[in-house]
C-alpha cells in the first residue's frame, strides 16, 4: 500500500498519459484525514492546497497517479559548499522573515488565516507581500529546507546574447500600448542599431548644444521617412503628446536651459536688478537630479544591476520637488492638527495694491498676521475661545501673475481658558471684508516711509473707493470627510506656481500655457514670451528665509504643546477623541512617497524582482565629488570609478567651451580669411 509522508511527490496523468501536474506534500494531519500539497511543475502560480487523504490514497492505486521515487528538483537543489558561502546572508535573511510562518502548520496553509499572519509579518520586518509570498513558496516547492531559500540563479540566462526577433514584439508591453493598443512598437534589430549611431554621431555628438529630442526628430526625417519601418507610419497626436512628456519630464528646465540660453541671456540683460535669491534658487533647480551633484549607489541583491539615484536640490523654484514636498507636508498636517471641522478662508486685496508689495515685499509678512489677528479676534469676541490658524501665503494668480493673497486652515472652533474645546461653525465672512479693507490700507500706510506714502497714495485711494463692500474675503463651508477636507487644503496651499501640465508648448521664444479663469470659470490659454514667462515665474520666490507658512493660534509654536495637553486631558472626560496624542509623525522617504502614491516600489529589480540594497553615496564637496561612505570593495571601486570618468567628461567639456570662446590665433585667423579669397 502506498503511503503519504510530507515532502513525497505525486504526479497525475490523464487517461492518455498526458502530464497534468507534479505535486509535493507539505503537511499530513495527525488523524490522516486531510494532506496539503503544491504544485512544483512549470505553473508554480498556485498556493499550497487541501486535498481529502483518502482520495490521494485512492488515486495512488490507478495507473495514472504514482508517487515518484526521484524528486525532479533534486538537481536544481544541489547547491555547493562554495555557493552557499557566498550566498549565506540572503539565505539567512528571508529564512529570518518567514520562519515564524512556516512553523504555523496548518494555520499557515488556510487562506483565510494566511492573508492575516502575512499582514503582521509585513509589519514586524517592513518588507512587501510579495516578497513573502515568493519566499514561502520557494520554501514550499523547494522540500521545506533552508537552502531552497537561496537565489535560483541557475534559472536565469541569456546575459550578453541577443534574443531572437520575429514579427512579434519582446519584451514588456509598455504602458502606452495598453492605452492605445496599435502602439505596440517595433523590435530593434541590427540595422536599427546602425541608424541609431548614425544619427547620434551625426545629430548628438557633433552638435554644439545637443539635445536627444532633436537628435530624434532628425533621426525620422533623415533616415525612416526613407527606409522601411516608418515611411507611411501615422503617428497619432496622443503618441506625440506622451513623447514630448517622456522625453522632457520637466519641460519648465528646458524652457530654462536649453540650447537657446534664456535664463543666461535674462542674467545679461538684467543684470544687478535679479535678487541674489532668485539666483540661487534657479541654479539649484537647473542641477536638480543631475549626478554630478551626488548620488547613492544601489545594487540588486539578485542579479547586481547597478542602480545611482541621484540628489534632489529641494529649492523653492523646482517644481518636481515642491510637488513632493506638497504632498508630503499635507499627509503630515492631516495627523498632526486637531481632528475637527475646518475652513478654507481666503483673503484677497485690490488689484491696484499688488504692485505696492511687489515694491515693498517686507509687508508680505504683515499681511499674513493681520489676516490671522482678524479671525482670531472674531473667535475671542463671539466665542470667547482660541482658534487654530494654518496660514499659507500665495503670491500668484491663475495666470502666474502677481496676485497676494493668504489662504487660512481655520478650526471650526477652539480652546477656551478652562482648557477645553469649544465648536464654533459661523464666520461672517460678508462682515469681516470691510474690516479686512481698513486692517490692509491702514497698515500699509503705518509701514511706509512719508515719501512712499505719497507716490501710492493715488492707489490707496483707489482700492478704497472701488470696493464699497470691502476687499474680497471667503470661507465657503467644507464638506465630506475631516482628513479628506485637511489633505486637499494642505496641497493646495503648499502647491507650487505652476505646475508642468499646465504648459501646453513651447517652441523656443514663445511658451503656451493654460489657466481657469476666474471670471467665467473657463479654461483659456495665454501665450507669451520666454523672457515675460520667466519674469513672471522669478516673482513668486520668496525672499532668503521668508516662511510662506505660519502658524497662529492653538497651532502656533508657542501654545501647540501646551494646548494638545489640556485637550487630552479635556477628551478622557467627555470620550471625545480629536487629538491624537501619542502618535509619533515622522516624513516619509522618497520610496515610501513612491509606493504610497499607488506606483511600483523603486528598489525592487524589474528584471528579477529582488531588492536594490544601498551600497554608498557620493556627495559634492568643496565643488569636488567625493566619496561619503562605501560599504564594500566594490562599491568604493564602482564609486571611484564614476567619480573619474565624470571628472574627465567636466574637464573636455570647459576644455571645449574655452578653445570655441578663446580669440583666433594669426595662422587660424590666415586659415578663415582665405576661404574667401578669390584669386
Amino acid at each position: 500500500m502506498n503511503n503519504i509522508f510530507v515532502n513525497s511527490v505525486i504526479e497525475w496523468c490523464d487517461q492518455e498519459n498526458n502530464l497534468l501536474s507534479i505535486e509535493r506534500v507539505l503537511w499530513v494531519s495527525p488523524q490522516t484525514n486531510d494532506v496539503v500539497l503544491i504544485r512544483i511543475d512549470e505553473e508554480q502560480k498556485s498556493l499550497p492546497f487541501f486535498r481529502d487523504y483518502a482520495e490521494v490514497l485512492d488515486a495512488l492505486e490507478t495507473p495514472y497517479v504514482k508517487k515518484l521515487n526521484k524528486d525532479p528538483l533534486r538537481d536544481l537543489l544541489n547547491i555547493c559548499d562554495e555557493f552557499i558561502n557566498k550566498h549565506r546572508d540572503k539565505r539567512d535573511k528571508a529564512w529570518m522573515i518567514i520562519k515564524d510562518l512556516v512553523e504555523l502548520e496548518p494555520f499557515i496553509y488556510v487562506k483565510e488565516e494566511r492573508g492575516e499572519l502575512i499582514s503582521d509579518c509585513i509589519k514586524k520586518h517592513g518588507v512587501r507581500s510579495k516578497y513573502i509570498y515568493k519566499k514561502l513558496k520557494q520554501y514550499w516547492v523547494g522540500g521545506k529546507t533552508k537552502n531552497s531559500l537561496l537565489p535560483l540563479y541557475k534559472n536565469s540566462g541569456g546575459a550578453g546574447k541577443n534574443k531572437r526577433l520575429g514579427k512579434k514584439k519582446v519584451g514588456r508591453p509598455s504602458n502606452l500600448s495598453r492605452e492605445y493598443p496599435s502602439m505596440i512598437g517595433v523590435n530593434v534589430t541590427d540595422e536599427d542599431k546602425k541608424v541609431f549611431r548614425a544619427a547620434i554621431k551625426a545629430y548628438y555628438v557633433k552638435s554644439d548644444a545637443p539635445e536627444l529630442k532633436d537628435t530624434y526628430d532628425k533621426m525620422i526625417k533623415s533616415f525612416y521617412q526613407k527606409i522601411r519601418k516608418y515611411k507611411n507610419l501615422a503617428i497619432p497626436e496622443c503618441f506625440l503628446l506622451w513623447y514630448f512628456k517622456y522625453m522632457e519630464k520637466n519641460i519648465l528646465k528646458r524652457i530654462f536651459f536649453d540650447k537657446h540660453q534664456h535664463w543666461e541671456a535674462f542674467k545679461k540683460k538684467h543684470g544687478e536688478r535679479i535678487r541674489p535669491i532668485v539666483i540661487k534658487e534657479v541654479e539649484k533647480f537647473r542641477d536638480c537630479g543631475d549626478p554630478k551633484n551626488g548620488f547613492k549607489l544601489y545594487v540588486c541583491e539578485g542579479c547586481h544591476d547597478v542602480r545611482h539615484v541621484p540628489f534632489r536640490c529641494k529649492g523653492r523654484f523646482c517644481t518636481t520637488c515642491s510637488v513632493g514636498e506638497s504632498e508630503e507636508w499635507g499627509r503630515v498636517l492631516t495627523e498632526d492638527i486637531v481632528q475637527v471641522n475646518h475652513r478654507h478662508v481666503i483673503f484677497t486685496i485690490d488689484e491696484k495694491l499688488r504692485a505696492i508689495f511687489l515694491w515693498h515685499r517686507e509687508l508680505l509678512k504683515p499681511l499674513m498676521d493681520e489676516a490671522a489677528k482678524l479671525i482670531t479676534g472674531y473667535f475671542r469676541k463671539k466665542a470667547k475661545v482660541k482658534p487654530g490658524i494654518i496660514a499659507g501665503l500665495h503670491t500668484f494668480g491663475s495666470r502666474v501673475n502677481f496676485n497676494p493673497h493668504v489662504h487660512m486652515l481655520v478650526t471650526m472652533g477652539g480652546v477656551t481658558k478652562k482648557g477645553e474645546w469649544k465648536a464654533y461653525d459661523y464666520i461672517p465672512f460678508t462682515m469681516l471684508r470691510k474690516q479686512w479693507q481698513t486692517v490692509v490700507l491702514k497698515f500699509i500706510r503705518n509701514h511706509l516711509s512719508n515719501k512712499e506714502k505719497k507716490r501710492i497714495q493715488p492707489r490707496l485711494q483707489q482700492a478704497f473707493s472701488n470696493n464699497g463692500e470691502g476687499f474680497y474675503v471667503y470661507a465657503p463651508k467644507q464638506r465630506g470627510k475631516v482628513k479628506d477636507q485637511l489633505r486637499y487644503i494642505g496641497r493646495y496651499i503648499r502647491r507650487p506656481a505652476i505646475g508642468n501640465n499646465r504648459i501646453e508648448e513651447y517652441d523656443g521664444q514663445h511658451v503656451t500655457f493654460k489657466y481657469m479663469d476666474k471670471v467665467d470659470g473657463k479654461e483659456k490659454h495665454e501665450t507669451v514670451t520666454v523672457e515675460e514667462f520667466i519674469i513672471r515665474l522669478i516673482r513668486h520666490i520668496p525672499n532668503e528665509q521668508f516662511k510662506t507658512i505660519r502658524h497662529y493660534g492653538v497651532y502656533s509654536r508657542r501654545s501647540k504643546s501646551l494646548s494638545k495637553k489640556l485637550l487630552a486631558t479635556w477628551q478622557q472626560g467627555t470620550r471625545k477623541w480629536i487629538v491624537k496624542v501619542k502618535k509619533t509623525l515622522r516624513r516619509q522617504t522618497w520610496r515610501e512617497r513612491i509606493i504610497s502614491s499607488g506606483q511600483k516600489d523603486p528598489l525592487v529589480c524589474s528584471h528579477c524582482d529582488n531588492y536594490y540594497e544601498y551600497k554608498g553615496e557620493v556627495c559634492l564637496e568643496n565643488g569636488k565629488l567625493e566619496i561619503k561612505i562605501a560599504f564594500t570593495k566594490e562599491a568604493r571601486n564602482d564609486l571611484e570609478r564614476l567619480i573619474h570618468y565624470r571628472t574627465d567628461q567636466q574637464t573636455t567639456q570647459k576644455r571645449e567651451e574655452e578653445k570655441r570662446n578663446r580669440p583666433l590665433t594669426s595662422k587660424e585667423d590666415l586659415r578663415q580669411l582665405s576661404l574667401f579669397h578669390v584669386s
